[in-house]
This record gives structure tokens, C-alpha cells and sequence, in this order.
């Protein structure tokens, strides 16, 4: 409902401007505007001659310019893929001229715009970095998330627990969890709350990622180790609303919304984003039933999972200055979200829950302001500012015990919980703040960038039902500063470009530890430490490019890590920051000829880190430690060809040997060194292929037809040189296929797709013992309302 209510009054908001743009007409002129075969021309601006007086027409072609002076005019139509066109009139006060006009197309201006749409991307894949721009326009009418786009990627590699909403690990080229770091619009995402989290976030509210592997440039300022994700929304300056519904298997449905308006003549500008995600995610799945009188496991058995229904949701508005002389933006903005999540299991599939569930509310207003050319031109600035504050439940109140047919038999010891030795209660309080500047001065083909990031977390909590000691009774504190400095220069024609940095990191936290004998111990760690890096790229022919980058880096704990959550994940004050070097060789070949254009790479990377955070299990609790030493290496390739815009193909695959450097284990050789880290796919790639047919039933309507596979090579639970190889733990290999039908009208205004993920219904497995959903059919509809492009203004 609160959707339907922020489309309804978007739209209201512009009918309005656009009946007070009216009421102020002396003399106008209107009419229709269409191309040689007499399609509807979009976007065509229509100017005043002499003048910024303009306007520009609608999908349908029509366009109104109100407010002229009365005597002889020239109105210019222009328009990207047309030849401009002049034409005189002759107007009259209170006069209402009816002008159509009909336009040549014009080929060369129409290669330029394909070049343009693709502008951004390139110059992102361009970068002397290793990254991976990847556009989410293809994919707006797919039922995915953005961890579903980068699963498709290249070195990534994305472990679900379950269904929608489940937990997840992110591996980049080996480094996975927070040794990755997320953004949004380059601000850090680790303090925005569970809600805010890449498996929810829908591909509608996106406009592109940015993947960096390994290094990761100054304008971000991560204290990244394996990279950097930066999701980019969507930046365009015209008005526009999209509106997106989905519903399918275990009684899923997904609801997005992004809007946007803006005042041209005031800079005035709203917008909006929300989504709403629910699941049952009642998926059979195969397990083992223990005898309640013996305790035995017998044959594996198809059951239906009844406790593991998901529900988050997200609204943002933001409001302010675009597009003014004081500020490129400036907008100040609040973001709302929440979820609730039952939880079947704990670690494995052997104990199961019927009651357990957590929440989790978060509210954070915001403030950013960005500006080119202030104060002399070449200086940008850009600064954000945010304060967080989240509440989340873990609830564990029920005596019940439950087995996978839903049977539950009520203990005799009403103190105890499903999960823990107590019921519980116990909620925490997050308090955060996130501040982000950056400055860029570009001088020539020399740029000098500037970032500081910082974050800080207090996290306290209670629990009324607690018998014991209460985690974060006491405040938890972390505190978070990274300084980042670089310097670029071009030479040789811009075929070869430089860019040196350095980065200084700064890190305090204090974790209250609290035993069963109700003693109080802090532990305060402080940790100062200066980085650097360099990314050069060559360009042996205009299609053909070299990059190579370095880095010395370090990864700062967050405070999930440090703190737990007060149940089924302990804290670890000890634990230490990682560090990094990580280093990329690789190349990249674009060439488009005639209707084929052919995108070709090959990458190799490195990374040698120690003091690596990885989280081990222990029964159904689990806690993140240190791993000394390990050392990952590897080899990624992709191939994506397009043919006339109709047929696109594309595969890529990623090999990477990730090893245990730990030589030493105290005085003792350590028995698994040299050893492949166990539980980490070595091994996978996509594959994926699409047609697509314009003016199939209707002028500018679509059908596209897609396919994509996934395949994720077996892998070893435990370390591969302990324990009898023929009777080993594994996770198994995968193979799961994805097929969609998409029908777009109306140039794509009005879209529905029909699609099955996991068609072949292949049983999945991400983590051991851990079963992923069967086959599974949605449907989506999707509007996207977009208002002509307002470049010009009446002064």
C-alpha cells in the first residue's frame, strides 16, 4: 500500500507542474513529431531559435511550446539518430499554432548514440583497475537481486543458505564475507542494516555494478582485501516512475518502486526508492529424521521446510537541489527498513526449529551534497553523511522441540529455548554514524583524489528473560577511519595511464565481555597502519588493452565479527584486521565490426594475506577467528558477443587454488600446510545465451528469450589431506539453469516475464548439508513511466 501510494503521488506531482507550465501560454505551438517511416520520434527537442526556450516530446511523439513571444520565430527539432530540421512561423498573441514535423533519419548521429549508451561502462572497464562494469538493464524484467547479477560475474562466487532472505557468503577471487566491501553510490553499506543487504535489493532500483577485484581506487576508500562492490542507482535527470510486482513457488512475492522529479526551472527535486520481499520458502528438501527413541538416523526423506517464511522491506525518500549552480545535489533523505525471518535450522540440517525467529528495524536520515567545477573548474567535491540507528530481536521463547514433520514435544524444563539453554529475548541496539568525503582536482591529463571515510558503531543490548549474563549490557564501541590520497596521470596520448596511492587506516574498538560468573572484562584494541597501491594500463591498439595493479592493503573487523549476536554467533574481541597483498595482470580486447561487437578477457590474480577472519562452526553456534596465513591464486576468463543486437552470447569461468601458508602451529609443523583451505569452491563459471526480436506484434514492442547455467565444481568439507579420501565430506557439483520469457511494449514501458529458475530441478547445495530450492516459476509484471526529457528550460 505504501507503494501504490508514493506511484499515485508521484504521478499527481507531475500533472501538476505540467498544468502550471501551461497556465502561463501568451502564444503556442504543438503538434506531432515523427520519423521517415512515420514512427513516433522521442525525446526530439524543439527550441526557440536564439533562445534556451525549448521543450521535447513524449513517447508518443506530441510535443506543446507555450509561452512565445507573438512575430516571426524559428523552431529547431534536433534529436539524437535524426538530421536537425528548421522551420519559421509566424504567431500570434493567444494564438495555438498546430506544427508537425517529420524527420531524416541520420546514421552517423545514430552509431554515436550506440556508442554512448555503452560510454559509461566502457570508461568504468577501461580503468587501469580490474573491473567489472556490469549494465542491469537486460536483466530490469528478471525476478532477481543484485547478488543474483553478480553470481553471473567472473570470479564471483555467491553461497546461499536457503530461499530468499537467507544468509550468504560473497567470495571475490577467493577472498570472501567482509573481506569484500559493499557500496552504494560509494557509500559503505555495512551499517545499513540486514534489510539493506545485496539478496534483497532488487535489480529494478539499480542502474549498474561496479566490480573491483582486489585493488580498489581511492574514491572509494575501503579498507577492502578482496575488492570492492559499488552499486551504482539509477542518475538520470529526467522524471521517471518504475513500478515492479513478482509472484511464484513457496508463495514468494517482490514488489519495487524508484521514482524521480525535477523542477528544471528550480532545481527542486524528489526521489524515491522501496521495495517489499516476501517468501514462505516452504521448498522440499531431502533429510535425515532421527528415531525419537533411539536417536538414529535413518534414509534421507522429502519434507517440506515449515518454519523459514522471510519478510523485509525498504523505503527511502530523498528531497532537495539537482542540477543548480549551488550544488550538482544536494539532498537530504531518510531510509526505513525492516525484516523478520523464521529459522528452520541452525548450522546443519540435523536440529530443527518451529519457533526461533529474529527482527530487525532500522532508520537512518542522511545528508550528501556533490558539486563540479567549485570554486575553479576541475575541482569536484562530493560529502555524505548519515546517522543509523537499528534495532534487532533474536527470539527464542518456546519449551517446544521439533522434528522435520512438524511434531514438537513441550520439555519438561520450561527454561529452556529451541536453540539455546535459556529462552530468550535478548534484543541489541545499534547506534552508527557514516561520514564520507571526497575531493577531485583534474588539471590536464594529470587528477589528484582525496577520500576520507569513516564509521562508527555503538552496540548495546538486554534481554527481560535472561538468567544469565547479558551480552552488550555494557556499550560494544567501534570506531572506523580510512585517509586515501592518489594521483593519475596520462601519457602518450592517453595510451597509458598511471595512478599511485596510499592509504592510512585507523582502528579502535572496545567489546565488553561478560562471563557466566558475571565478571566484566574489556578488551580495547588499536590498530594504526599506513597502505599502498599503483593500477597502470596500455593500450597496445584501440581495441586491445593491458592492465596490471598492486596493492598492500587491510581489512578492519566489523562489528558482526566482533560483537556476535547474542545467540548462535559468539563474539571475538581478539580478533585481529587483516592484511593483503594482492596484485592483477590481465587483458581486455572490444572490437565491434559491422553488426558484431565481441568483448574478450583474461585475468590473473594474487593474494597473499594472513591474519585471514573466517568463521568456524561449533555445534549449532559458530565464531569468527584468524587464519594465519593463506595464499590465493587464480586465472579468470569471459567472452560476450553480440550479433545486430539480436543474438547474445556469453561464458566465463574462474580457477582459483587457495592455500594454507601456515607453516607453524605453535612449535608444531602444521599437518595441513600448503593444504587447499577446505570448504571454498576451486572451480566454477556461467554460460549464458539470448535472442531478442523488436516490432514482433506492435511497433516498438520486444520479445526476448533467455537461458543461463551455473556450474560450481565439488569441493572438500574438510581439509583435503586429513582423513580417508574415499570417505570425505564433500559439497557437491552443481549445475542449475535458468530460463525467462520477457514481452516488452510500448518501447518497453509495459513488460512481463514469465520465467523458472533452476528449470532442471537438480538438488543444490551451497554449503554442506545446507539444501538450496528446487525448481521454481514466477511471473513478472513491471511499468516503467518515463516523462520527456527536459534539457532545456524557459528563462
Amino acid at each position: 500500500m505504501k507503494l501504490l501510494v508514493l506511484f499515485i503521488l508521484h504521478c499527481l506531482i507531475l500533472v501538476l507542474a505540467a498544468g502550471k507550465s501551461g497556465a502561463q501560454s501568451t502564444a503556442s505551438v504543438a503538434g506531432t513529431v515523427t520519423g521517415q517511416e512515420g514512427e513516433a520520434a522521442v525525446g526530439i527537442n524543439i527550441v526557440l531559435k536564439g533562445t534556451s526556450t525549448g521543450t521535447a516530446t513524449d513517447v508518443n511523439g506530441n510535443y506543446q511550446l507555450s509561452g512565445l513571444p507573438a512575430g516571426t520565430a524559428t523552431l529547431i527539432f534536433s534529436g539524437i539518430g535524426y538530421e536537425a530540421l528548421e522551420q519559421e512561423v509566424e504567431l500570434h498573441i493567444g494564438e495555438q499554432l498546430r506544427l508537425n514535423a517529420e524527420l531524416r533519419t541520420d546514421m552517423l548521429l545514430l552509431k554515436a548514440a550506440t556508442i554512448r549508451e555503452n560510454s559509461v561502462r566502457a570508461d568504468i572497464k577501461q580503468q587501469a583497475f580490474s573491473v567489472n562494469a556490469l549494465e542491469v538493464a537486460a536483466v530490469q524484467n528478471l525476478n532477481a537481486d543484485v547478488n543474483q547479477l553478480l553470481n553471473a560475474s567472473s570470479g564471483v562466487n555467491i553461497r546461499e543458505e536457503g530461499g530468499l532472505g537467507s544468509d550468504f557468503n560473497f567470495s571475490l577471487n577467493g577472498l570472501s564475507g567482509k573481506q569484500v566491501k559493499f557500496f552504494i553510490d560509494g557509500i559503505p553499506m555495512e551499517n545499513f542494516g540486514s534489510s539493506m543487504s545485496l539478496n534483497n535489493l532488487p535489480v529494478n532500483l539499480v542502474e549498474r555494478v561496479e566490480v573491483y577485484k582486489g585493488v580498489v581506487p581511492v574514491s572509494l576508500g575501503a579498507d577492502a582485501l578482496g575488492g570492492a562492490i559499488n552499486i551504482i542507482t539509477k542518475q538520470t535527470r529526467q522524471d521517471f516512475a518504475d513500478l515492479s510486482y513478482s509472484f511464484g513457488s513457496f508463495n514468494t512475492h517482490r514488489t519495487a518502486f524508484s521514482g524521480q522529479w525535477v523542477n528544471d526551472s528550480t532545481g527542486l527535486a524528489i526521489r524515491t526508492r522501496a521495495f517489499l520481499n516476501y517468501s514462505d520458502n516452504d521448498y522440499e528438501v531431502d533429510v535425515q529424521v532421527a528415531d525419537p527413541a533411539t536417536g538414529s538416523y535413518g534414509e534421507p526423506v522429502r519434507l517440506r521446510r515449515f518454519h523459514d517464511a522471510y519478510q523485509s522491506q525498504m523505503v527511502q525518500v530523498e528531497a532537495g537541489l539537482m542540477n543548480t549552480k549551488v550544488a550538482d545535489r544536494l539532498l537530504a533523505g531518510v531510509l526505513a527498513s525492516g525484516n523478520m525471518n523464521e529459522l528452520q535450522h541452525g548450522t546443519s540440517m540435523d536440529r530443527v526449529f518451529g519457533d526461533v525467529h529474529t527482527r530487525d528495524q532500522f532508520i537512518m536520515p542522511s545528508l550528501q551534497y556533490s558539486k563540479k567545477d567549485l570554486l575553479k573548474k576541475g575541482l569536484s567535491v562530493n560529502a555524505y553523511l548519515s546517522y543509523g540507528k537499528r534495532k534487532s530481536w533474536v527470539i527464542d521463547t518456546s519449551s517446544r522441540q521439533y522434528d522435520w514433520f512438524g511434531n514438537y514435544i513441550t520439555r519438561n524444563n520450561h527454561r529452556i529455548g529451541e536453540a539455546s539453554w535459556q529462552k530468550s529475548l535478548f534484543t541489541f541496539n545499534d547506534h552508527s554514524v557514516q561520514a564520507v568525503g571526497n575531493a577531485s582536482y583534474q588539471k590536464g591529463r594529470s587528477r589528484t583524489d582525496f577520500n576520507y571515510t569513516q564509521s562508527y558503531l555503538e552496540r548495546t543490548g538486554e534481554d527481560p528473560l535472561a538468567t544469565s549474563p547479558i551480552p552488550f549490557a555494557n556499550p560494544n564501541h567501534l570506531n572506523k577511519r580510512v585517509l586515501a590520497l592518489g594521483h593519475t596521470l596520462e601519457m602518450l596520448q592517453k595510451r597509458w595511464s598511471t595512478s599511485l596511492f596510499s592509504k592510512y587506516y585507523v582502528f579502535d574498538s572496545k567489546v565488553i565481555n561478560v562471563s557466566y560468573q558475571d565478571e566484566v572484562t574489556a578488551e580495547i584494541s588499536r590498530f594504526r597502519k599506513p597502505g599502498f597501491g599503483l593500477a597502470s594500463t596500455f593500450y597496445f591498439t584501440d581495441f586491445l588493452q593491458l592492465k596490471t595493479s598492486y596493492e598492500k592493503t587491510y581489512r578492519l573487523p566489523e562489528g558482526h565479527e566482533l560483537f556476535g549476536n547474542g545467540l548462535l554467533l559468539q563474539n571475538n574481541p581478539m580478533l585481529e584486521p587483516e592484511e593483503s597483498h594482492n596484485a592483477n595482470l590481465g587483458l581486455l580486447l572490444r572490437k565491434a565490426t559491422g553488426k558484431n561487437e565481441i568483448e574478450a578477457e583474461v585475468n590473473g590474480f594474487y593474494r597473499n594475506a594472513k591474519n585471514l577472519i573466517r568463521i568456524e562452526a561449533t555445534g549449532i553456534t559458530s565464531q569468527y577467528v584468524n587464519l594465519a596465513k593463506a595464499r590465493s591464486s587464480g586465472i579468470e576468463a569471459g567472452f560476450h558477443y553480440t550479433w545486430n543486437r539480436f543474438l547474445i552470447l556469453g561464458m566465463n569461468a574462474t580457477y582459483q587454488d587457495i592455500i594454507n601458508t601456515t607453516e607453524f602451529d605453535g612449535q608444531t609443523r602444521s599437518y595441513v600446510y600448503l593444504d587447499r583451505i577446505p570448504n571454498i569452491p576451486w572451480f566454477f563459471g556461467n554460460v549464458m545465451a539470448g535472442i531478442q526480436q523488436r516490432n514482433v506484434f506492435f511497433e516498438n514492442d520486444r520479445i526476448a528469450l533467455n537461458w543461463s547455467a551455473r556450474y560450481v565444481e565439488e569441493y572438500f568439507l574438510k581439509w583435503p589431506s586429513l582423513g580417508d579420501p574415499s570417505n570425505k565430506h564433500i559439497i557437491p557439483h552443481q549445475f542449475l539453469q535458468n530460463l525467462s520469457a520477457t514481452y516488452s511494449a510500448r518501447d518497453g514501458r509495459y513488460n512481463v516475464t514469465l520465467g523458472s529458475n533452476n528449470i532442471a530441478d537438480n538438488i543444490a547445495y551451497d554449503h554442506f548439508r545446507l539444501q538450496k530450492p528446487g525448481r521454481s516459476f514466477y511471473l513478472k509484471l513491471r511499468c516503467f513511466i518515463e516523462s520527456k526529457p527536459q534539457l532545456l528550460s524557459k528563462n
